[in-house]
C-alpha cells in the first residue's frame, strides 16, 4: 500500500519536501501504527482510530 508521507518540516528549511512512500500499517496491542522509510529515515505514527473507522465503513460499503 502506498501513500503520501506529508510534508516533512525542518525549522531553517525555506521549503516543505511532499513524498511517495509505501506504508506499513501495523496493529500492537490495542492500537494501530503507520511506518514509513524516506531516505533512510523511518517515520512512526499512531493512526487515529477515527481513521480506522472510516477504513472499515469504506471497506464495508464497497464489499471488501
Amino acid at each position: 500500500m502506498s501513500a503520501r508521507s506529508g510534508r516533512t518540516h525542518n525549522k531553517d528549511a525555506k521549503t516543505a519536501k511532499t513524498t511517495d512512500a509505501e506504508v506499513l500499517y501495523q496493529k500492537l496491542g490495542d492500537r494501530w501504527f503507520a511506518f514509513t522509510l524516506v531516505d533512510g529515515e523511518v517515520f512512526v505514527a499512531p493512526v487515529p482510530e477515527e481513521m480506522i473507522e472510516t477504513v472499515r465503513r469504506e471497506q464495508q460499503n464497497n464489499g471488501a
